[in-house]
């Protein structure tokens, strides 16, 4: 469905290739474009004529989402045999729907799921001037129209498009452009101006007085509500029902642009907080992306339409059958060890040196190397000139973490400082962007006694006192034993050794998560922490982002299948050949090669503070290894909302924990000092989740958010601006703790 004065023509205009109408025939959907009443195209009536009649007239969108969307919605079911159909809408198209939803929710089992582009229930943070002049004015405009006869609202007629050309001829389009800029938002590089002309000729398609004015009145009563009919006098009507957006039970998955003049992100985002099935938020990638760039942007198919398509391929493989389920999974993996530059039987016969010209001649930001990808972290730290000692300690049931130390050069600092990396990666993280820039290196050059460590099951800690890694009973474990058991095991290690009394902690992602399971578990160790700095903490997970991941989140059971019938315990293990492999794959010079685009679909899209050679690095490095477990953990984590232990079923939880739920980690008990940094394109890691983590701990916790809009959940080790953004913030924190500490 489409938006307030447009037409089904909407999703046709960019041509075969690009509209998302020719884009999902393509891809074999049966498609099809609804038209609201009112428009050129639905100007028909049973008994009333539209250029007659007032009556035809007297209609808001509450009509349309009331009665015309439930009967296309039947039509289609009944023409197609099938029960239930997918919904797409774009801005007024998204309202009808709701509208629908909420006086009617028998609805909802008729539908699979709904598009909601660009949703414009919440409007009142709009910014265009000449739509906000229209909400000032339009009580007394709609009551002097009504008194005209004036009921019908810029119809189509034919002299629209030859007057287009007139005001905008091919030399000269400035004033459709501006005109677009203040209503939409402006980004010029995706105005395609013969588009606009053409856009001209579909556009404005007609609507209805009070259809104008019910957008007015819910702009400024900031309410999704019913009609209130214009008053004569001077009493004001009383408010008007609310529509109930909890009748809508489908799953719901939002779209929205940063620079919408129309649906600013903030309102698109209120609507994804009440809806009761969200499914997903999508940010489109480009901050510039403005209200008519989802149908009219250059890069509206790659950036838009590419999204919506995996939304619905999505729920269409959860249809499959068992063969298919397999041959999807098998496809994803082999996507996934691609990103990492893992493929089974190719030679690893490359060279570790490629010379000029061979797709990997490529400067870097950073001091380093491309031979850093081959190096493992003691090695790193050594070439660089820095001292650095191995060292082990054991946990309670035996598994072995290994440490890597940076000692200092004085003694001038007498806390040490612990890093631990986050889910499927290693120490190696905290120092892949070089000298002067990894957070490890900055830390050492000021003097701090640095100790990395590396969770049990990755490349560099996978031993235990009695179990061999290639024994299933070695993998049977999830962060919650890294927590409980590798954690305090570290901690009582280092401080040991070194003779302080307290540590102070930096986790990246999962290295909070085993910190926060710590805390809540072992609460004495809180007295053992001088300060914790939380980067991107991955408690609360309800609102991933990522189709990568939310993907495996929705076949987390078919996966869990059949990683037992093949006996699978340890995901993405570590492989010597996995460098050569992406080097040969996603060459440095291509910046949209395969793993790039792996990697923004993950984490969220980044590219102009990505560094092509640092990333290549990484890929060395990372995957490092983890269990099926551990990723199963997370899954849990993030479709239930809750942050607890592992769940066995409601049988074997009743036998290892005396209840048939999972205990609950009891974040009151943490009472550590607790800094977060987190980042509004984190696609792991909603912002709006971990402010919602925040109030969960007893003592509020200092926050930061990263003022990069574009600063995304990787970005927290490999970003070129990581250190101001993140790092010099860290640095000052603890001399200025430091000083304060002296000062007493």
């Amino acid at each position: 469905m489409h938006s307030l004065l447009s037409s089904c023509a909407d999703w046709v205009l960019m041509g075969p290739g690009r509209a998302l109408a020719y884009l999902l025939a393509d891809a074999g959907y049966d498609v099809w474009m609804g038209n609201a009443r009112g428009t050129r195209y639905s100007r028909k009536h049973t008994h009333l004529d539209p250029d007659r009649s007032n009556e035809f007239w007297n209609f808001t969108w509450h009509e349309i989402g009331l009665y015309d969307v439930s009967a296309m919605v039947d039509h289609v079911l009944t023409v197609t045999g099938e029960p239930r159909l997918h919904y797409g809408g774009f801005s007024q198209g998204t309202m009808v729907l709701f509208v629908l939803l909420s006086e009617r929710p028998e609805y909802n089992a008729k539908l699979i799921d709904m598009q909601a582009i660009s949703p414009s229930v919440y409007m009142y943070r709009l910014e265009g001037r000449i739509v906000r002049t229209f909400v000032q004015l339009a009580d007394p405009l709609v009551v002097a129209l009504d008194a005209a006869g004036r009921h019908e609202i810029l119809p189509n007629k034919r002299f629209i498009a030859p007057l287009a050309k007139i005001m905008c001829p091919d030399v000269n389009v400035t004033v459709c452009r501006e005109l677009l800029y203040d209503v939409a938002g402006k980004n010029p590089p995706q105005v395609d101006d013969r588009m606009v002309r053409i856009f001209l000729g579909h556009f404005p398609a007609g609507a209805s007085l009070r259809q104008l004015h019910h957008f007015s009145q819910i702009i400024r009563t900031t309410r999704f509500a019913k009609y209130s009919a214009p008053r004569a006098g001077r009493h004001s009507a009383p408010p008007a029902p609310l529509y109930n957006l909890t009748r809508a039970t489908i799953p719901v998955v939002v779209y929205y642009g940063l620079n919408d003049h129309v649906v600013n992100f903030r309102d698109a985002l209120q609507l994804a907080d009440e809806v009761p099935n969200l499914a997903a938020v999508h940010q489109i990638a480009d901050p510039l992306f403005t209200h008519s760039d989802f149908i009219l942007a250059k890069n509206s198919a790659r950036l838009m339409n590419a999204l919506l398509l995996q939304e619905l391929d999505q729920y269409d493989r959860t249809s499959s059958n068992a063969v298919g389920k397999l041959t999807t999974i098998m496809l994803l993996s082999t996507i996934v060890l691609l990103s990492y530059g893992v493929a089974p039987g190719i030679s690893a016969a490359a060279s570790t040196r490629q010379g000029p010209g061979d797709g990997n001649d490529v400067s870097s930001y950073f001091a380093i190397d491309v031979e850093d990808g081959a190096l493992r972290t003691p090695e790193l730290i050594a070439k660089y000139g820095y001292p650095v000692e191995s060292h082990e300690a054991t946990g309670a049931d035996g598994y072995i973490i290994t440490l890597t130390r940076i000692p200092p050069k004085t003694r001038r600092h007498k806390t040490p400082m612990l890093l631990v990396h986050g889910l499927l990666a290693s120490s190696a993280d905290y120092l892949i962007i070089g000298p002067n820039n990894s957070l490890a290196y900055l830390l050492a050059d000021r003097d701090y006694d640095v100790w990395l460590a590396d969770m049990r099951g990755n490349r560099y800690s996978q031993r235990h006192t009695r179990l061999n890694s290639s024994s299933p009973e070695y993998w049977d474990f999830t962060w919650h034993e890294m927590g409980y058991y590798d954690l305090p095991a570290v901690i009582d290690y280092i401080l040991q050794l070194t003779g302080a009394r307290q540590l102070n902690y930096i986790g990246h992602s999962q290295g909070t998560t085993v910190f926060f399971v710590m805390a809540s578990s072992r609460p004495e160790y809180n007295e053992k922490i001088a300060h914790m700095y939380a980067l991107s903490p991955a408690v609360c997970l309800k609102r991933v982002r990522s189709p990568p991941v939310r993907w495996m989140l929705q076949n987390m059971f078919a996966l869990k299948d059949l990683f037992d019938a093949i006996g699978l315990q340890q995901f993405l293990p570590h492989s010597n050949t996995q460098y050569e492999m992406s080097r040969m794959l996603c060459p440095m010079s291509d910046p949209n090669n395969l793993c790039m685009q792996v990697v923004s679909m993950t984490v969220g899209p980044n590219p102009k503070m990505t560094d092509m050679m640092a990333m290549q690095i990484l890929v060395g490095h990372d995957p490092a290894g983890a269990s099926i477990k551990q990723l199963f953990h997370f899954a849990q984590l993030s479709r239930s909302g809750q942050f607890r232990q592992f769940d066995y079923g409601r049988r074997n939880n009743a036998e290892r924990y005396s209840h048939w739920k999972p205990p609950a980690y009891n974040l009151r008990a943490v009472s550590a000092p607790v800094t977060i940094f987190y980042a509004f394109n984190d696609w792991l890691v909603d912002s709006r989740e971990v402010v919602r983590f925040s109030r969960l701990l007893p003592v509020p916790p200092t926050m930061h958010l990263v003022e990069d809009e574009n600063f995304n959940h990787l970005d927290f080790t490999m970003a070129k601006n990581a250190r101001p953004m993140v790092y010099e913030r860290i640095l000052s924190d603890l001399e200025q703790r430091e000083r304060s500490n002296s000062s007493l």
